[in-house]
């Protein structure tokens, strides 16, 4: 009843379109290059057999996150960003 209420009212969106309308083009560093002022999103992801944690650095062109929603694994990113490479 709630899936069908949203698809009635609400367009879908793809989660690259939500994470650009997070994030605008020029909020992340590129990849490799760090720069003052820019930050960059984090994401964290379980492996499914190994339960090993592994930290992905989300950069401008938003690859890594396509990367991950291909995976098995269970990834998890929050709608912030940081600097660095530690979620604090």
């Amino acid at each position: 009843m709630i899936n069908e209420y949203l698809e009635n009212n609400y367009e879908e969106v793809t989660y690259l379109d939500f994470y650009r309308d997070i994030f605008p083009i020029g909020s992340f560093e590129n990849k490799g290059e760090y720069v003052d002022g820019k930050y960059n999103g984090i994401a964290v992801s379980v492996g499914i057999g190994d339960k090993r944690v592994r930290r992905y650095t989300i950069t401008y062109d938003l690859e890594k996150i396509d990367e991950l929603v291909e995976s098995d694994d269970l990834c998890l990113t929050s709608p912030i960003s940081y600097i660095g490479k530690t979620r604090r």
